[in-house]
């Protein structure tokens, strides 16, 4: 079982920025831990919770890759993109157009 202690993640900024149709979020974690134990979500200005579906994942090595994050199905405005590995957060703002 993983300790789920205090595991680092790594966050690049996310591009495109603004975006229209999706938004992709380059990371690095700890060794021993997996992309399966990061949660992605976004949250609009309110921070209602609009959506946390990952439409891909593309490995760059072991513990380092990018997820692709769909938000054309969303109106235009402010969001927050969230990165979680168990009790670390990190929050990204991000502007949607059309």
């Amino acid at each position: 079982m993983k300790d789920e202690g205090n595991p680092y993640l790594f966050v690049l900024p996310l591009y495109p920025n603004p975006a229209k149709d999706f938004v992709v979020l380059p990371f690095f974690w700890e060794p021993g831990y997996s992309v399966d134990d990061v949660k992605i979500s976004i949250y609009d200005i309110n921070g209602n919770l609009c959506t946390n579906y990952i439409k891909s994942y593309s490995p760059t090595s072991a513990n380092a890759g990018a997820i692709r994050v769909e938000c054309g199905n969303l109106p235009e405005g402010i969001y927050f993109l969230s990165a979680k590995i168990f009790d670390r957060n990190y929050i990204m703002p991000f502007l949607k157009i059309k």
